[in-house]
């Protein structure tokens, strides 16, 4: 039997989140489209958030109500709180929410303004929405290994934090190395003990390539049976909230990676490399550049 891999592509949201520089709408929607014609299946497009906190994704509601629907491709969304599913609800084209929370409390004050207990409060209430709405719950989990401010932080942290979304009825979980500071042995340990709790194949990796270690957590979780994992297209973002240098998983390169190891992913290489984005061009403008300019 053939070994799969499933993506999700998040450039779209934790990529453009930290840009130096704001794209327009139209720019986002050629790139939604680009990714659907390389085959992605699963893309977080947007973000529910205060838009002065970040004002990259302002124009979500906007996305989110006109992208194209698919049969086959889930739109995720980041939720933070009740004020943000309503809004979510109303575009009417989010299959998925993603709630989430950190295992430090310093860094949950500076990114979501909320200690965990409170986060959870939250929680609750957004997740009864969506199960009545038939809205999908992802919950992630941040700084799994180490938080930018408190430093070390131990697996029974981000246990009891899947454990909670587990009552709240998450249908699947994120691990955030939010500053890449991850080892295999460090991996490894925190598996053992979630395997004891949860199904591995619940989980998903969101690994940060700062110090350029992070395939070497996916080779991990793939040898435990986890087969999804975050990618943000040419390497756009990590986390805002970080006073480290930080950088999301190039998708280009955890396809390459996964295709060596023998995995299909379904996606189209020849069609994700015509997607470039720059950060500035001569008149101090970005652009998205495909094989014959910006298009659809």
């Amino acid at each position: 039997m053939k070994k799969v891999a499933n993506i999700i592509e998040v450039g779209l949201r934790d990529g453009l989140q930290s840009h130096p520089r704001t794209l327009s709408s139209f720019e986002k929607f050629n790139i939604i489209n680009r990714l659907i014609k390389a085959n992605f299946k699963q893309l977080e497009i947007a973000s529910f958030v205060n838009p002065k906190l970040v004002p990259q994704l302002a124009d979500s509601k906007h996305i989110s109500s006109n992208v194209t629907r698919y049969t086959d491709v889930v739109y995720s969304a980041l939720v933070p709180n009740i004020k943000g599913y309503h809004e979510m609800k109303m575009t009417k084209n989010i299959d998925e929410i993603v709630l989430f929370v950190s295992t430090s409390e310093t860094f949950n004050k500076k990114n979501i303004n909320s200690n965990i207990d409170e986060a959870f409060k939250k929680f609750e209430e957004i997740s009864k929405l969506a199960h009545r709405d038939g809205i999908k719950i992802r919950g992630s989990v941040s700084c799994i290994f180490d938080c930018p401010y408190e430093g070390y932080k131990n697996k029974e942290e981000t246990v009891d934090i899947v454990r909670r979304y587990l009552d709240i009825g998450v249908d699947r979980i994120d691990l955030a190395d939010t500053i890449g500071s991850g080892t295999q042995l460090r991996m490894g340990i925190l598996l053992n003990e979630l395997d004891k709790v949860i199904s591995i194949n619940r989980l998903t990796g969101h690994f940060h390539d700062t110090k350029g270690t992070a395939l070497s957590l996916v080779e991990v979780c793939l040898n435990r049976g986890m087969n999804t994992f975050h990618g943000s297209i040419n390497g756009l973002g990590g986390c805002p909230f970080s006073n480290k240098i930080v950088g999301n998983l190039s998708t280009e390169k955890l396809i390459d990676y996964l295709h060596l190891r023998g995995y299909s992913t379904g996606i189209d290489v020849h069609e994700l490399n015509k997607i470039k984005i720059n950060y500035l061009d001569k008149n101090n403008e970005i652009k998205l550049f495909g094989q014959s300019g910006v298009g659809c």
